[in-house]
């Protein structure tokens, strides 16, 4: 038996996620495919466009056979601990062989390089890195100046502009760290580029749009009739269900609670929350009475050296009360399963017996399996899914079923 692990947001599920579970399992020779996704909250530090159960079941419908979610503390963080953490996970399975994960130069060699040299960190490139930072660029531009430079080859410039392939390089580097067995695996993103904002029109019937462009024209359009293309029909039915039920959701629905958080904030608390230093609090207060939204503010934030996608992340961790608290675990400490098909219910049999982590199949019973550390973590997730449901019921007026009653998605 062999398992693909794939990490993923699912944001919503759409033509590039099925492609990408059909051509992993072609690569890796795999059967099975386990997925870790992230819950409500995303790496780009907003709200997913539709809630954990409504994704876990797209992906089930559209080929996944076990959803596993990635908590909110690694869901919401920074590319290298979004990656640790998925990394961890699915290397504690027990039964997983391999991950696969697509990127825009779909070359492992090139990524597995960088993420060799990022592990070791030569002094070479920590000077170059820390001149580059001192001018004012913003990590992300300042790490692919000083890869350039020291490697003399401009390539890494390219590839460490794509959101992507830098994911990859953290999934590689997270596994070589952890000495994972895992495997990495990579395929060529198809069509459409990441944060590509317009659907893709080609009149094929199975056209692949980013998920940003899927979220930019429901929020825009405010209805659903182009999107049957650019999403498979079953994960189609199941937004359509949802619609104007319990999705969309978007950050500027939280622009309220976001700001009476912000209120209650100063110099010394804000530094407690997970990727905020002094300097970054400090924009934070000086800029908060200008607030106007969510969305609004993280612009307000952004400069040469705070991308749009760090502000946002940090009014996350504002928002979810997410600390940067060293007496929780850095390492996940449960598996919490939202779904498995039937047919591959065998695949939670074979990793109770091997799985290094506990697997939380109800969440009533979590306190009796898990640490002290990892039931604060999973208080993380269930306070951010259950901010999330209220912020539904304000908008569609429908309630969600609290973490405490709902099982385990089973198709």
């Amino acid at each position: 038996m062999k398992v693909v692990g794939l990490i993923t947001e699912y944001n919503p599920f759409h033509n590039g996620h099925k492609y990408h579970i059909e051509k992993a399992k072609e690569m890796t020779g795999a059967d099975y495919v386990v997925v870790v996704m992230s819950g409500n909250f995303v790496q780009r530090g907003t709200p997913a466009v539709t809630d954990k159960y409504t994704r876990t079941k797209m992906a089930l419908l559209s080929g996944a056979d076990l959803v596993i979610e990635l908590p909110v503390r690694f869901a919401t963080a920074s590319a290298e601990l979004f990656a640790t953490g998925a990394i961890k996970l699915l290397s504690s399975l027990g039964i997983v062989d391999s991950i696969c994960f697509g990127t825009e130069c779909g070359d492992i060699s090139i990524l597995t390089e960088i993420a060799e040299l990022l592990c070791n960190e030569p002094d070479s490139y920590k000077a170059l890195l820390n001149e580059c930072l001192k001018k004012g660029d913003s990590f992300p531009v300042a790490r692919a100046k000083a890869l350039s430079e020291l490697l003399n080859d401009p390539r890494f410039i390219t590839v460490l502009q794509s959101p992507n392939n830098i994911l990859g390089i953290e999934y590689i580097k997270a596994i070589l760290k952890t000495n994972s067995h895992l495997r990495p695996f990579t395929i060529t993103r198809k069509v459409s580029g990441y944060h590509s904002s317009s659907l893709e029109d080609t009149n094929a019937s199975d056209e692949i749009s980013s998920a940003s462009a899927i979220r930019g024209y429901v929020a825009s359009h405010n209805q659903m009739d182009l999107l049957h293309k650019h999403i498979p029909k079953e994960s189609f039915e199941c937004l359509m269900q949802a619609y104007q039920q319990t999705f969309p959701i978007d950050a500027n629905d939280f622009s309220l609670v976001l700001y009476y958080k912000l209120l209650f904030e100063n110099l010394t608390s804000l530094c407690d929350y997970l990727d905020i230093n002094s300097d970054l609090a400090g924009r934070i207060l000086n800029t908060r009475a200008n607030y106007q939204s969510y969305c609004d503010f993280a612009d307000q934030l952004k400069s040469k050296n705070i991308t749009h996608t760090r502000a946002t992340r940090m009014l996350c961790h504002i928002l979810l009360n997410i600390k940067n608290d060293n007496t929780i675990s850095q390492d996940p400490d449960y598996l919490r399963i939202l779904g498995i098909k039937k047919s591959s219910t065998h695949l939670l049999r074979t990793a109770s017996k091997l799985s290094k982590l506990p697997l939380i199949t109800k969440v009533a019973d979590a306190r009796n399996a898990i640490s002290a550390d990892g039931m604060t973590m999973l208080m993380e997730d269930i306070n951010a899914a259950h901010l999330y449901n209220e912020i539904i019921f304000e908008k569609y007026h429908y309630k969600m079923k609290d973490e405490y009653r709902v099982g385990i998605l089973l198709l």
